[in-house]
C-alpha cells in the first residue's frame, strides 16, 4: 500500500510574518521559552492561541497553534543562519560584505528579538612590525 500523499498547503505570506513578529516582540516572554510563577504554560499556550486566531484571519496559510509555533522556530532558524553566513564570509580573504547576501527588514527585526548570532567570527589579522 502507498502511504498517503502530504498535500502542501498555503504558504505563509509576509503580512502573516510580519504580524507574528510583531506579536513576539509584544510578547518576549514567547520567545524565551521559560516558565515563572508569572508565565506559565497554559499562559504560553493561550497566547499562541490567541496569534494563532489573528493569523489565521489574515488570507494566507491556515494553522493551527503548534504549526504557527513551529513557524517562528523556523523564521528564527533560517534568521540565524542566514546572519551566521554573512558574519563567515566577512571573514574570508578579502573581506567585505557579500553584496548578494544581507539580512532585509523582517529578518532584522527577529535578529533583535533572539539576539546576536553567537558564532561570531573574528575579524583580526596579523600585521607585520618589521621587514627584515
Amino acid at each position: 500500500m502507498n502511504p498517503p500523499k502530504k498535500f502542501k498547503g498555503k504558504s505563509v505570506t509576509f503580512e502573516q510574518k510580519q504580524t507574528l513578529v510583531l506579536f513576539i516582540q509584544e510578547h518576549p516572554e514567547l520567545h524565551k521559552g521559560k516558565f515563572s510563577p508569572s508565565f506559565t504554560s497554559k499562559h504560553s499556550k493561550d497566547l499562541w492561541t490567541q496569534i494563532s486566531n489573528e493569523l489565521n484571519s489574515i488570507v494566507g496559510a491556515t494553522k493551527d497553534p503548534s504549526k504557527w509555533k513551529k513557524c517562528w522556530i523556523d523564521l528564527k532558524s533560517n534568521t540565524k543562519s542566514k546572519s551566521a553566513e554573512i558574519k563567515k564570509n566577512c571573514g574570508k580573504t578579502g573581506g567585505g560584505m557579500n553584496e548578494s547576501e544581507e539580512l532585509d527588514d523582517l529578518e532584522n527585526q527577529i535578529l533583535a528579538i533572539i539576539g546576536e548570532v553567537c558564532c561570531s567570527y573574528s575579524m583580526k589579522y596579523y600585521v607585520p612590525t618589521s621587514y627584515t
